[in-house]
């Protein structure tokens, strides 16, 4: 099984991350969390603060991975993240001629 999980996670990801968005330049940027997160005070606080904001239910690799405060440009994929590119090909490898489905 491969570990996703370190000490980078979306909950300190600007410690690790220098981002500014590709359209106007801002460093106002989220992080889009995709998936159905648990609710915690600590997310609260991220969303309500712009570092985290959520882009929905359903994952897929190539879905963007930063979305700009400022202007709302979307960019980037989580297929890029090496962590990530090993953890969708597992999941490609197990379901590999098994009926498609959303994760």
């Amino acid at each position: 099984m491969v570990n996703i999980m370190s000490e980078k996670t979306i909950y300190n990801w600007r410690d690790f991350e220098d981002v500014g968005c590709p359209k106007c330049g801002t460093k106002n940027v989220a992080k889009i969390l995709f998936g159905k997160p648990i609710w915690c005070d600590e997310l609260k606080e991220k969303i309500d603060s712009g570092e985290i904001v959520l882009g929905g239910c359903i994952v897929d690799k190539e879905y963007p991975v930063y979305e700009c405060n400022q202007c709302q440009e979307r960019w980037g994929r989580q297929y890029d993240d090496e962590d990530f590119k090993r953890f969708y090909d597992m999941i490609e490898k197990n379901v590999a001629g098994q009926p498609t489905r959303q994760l």
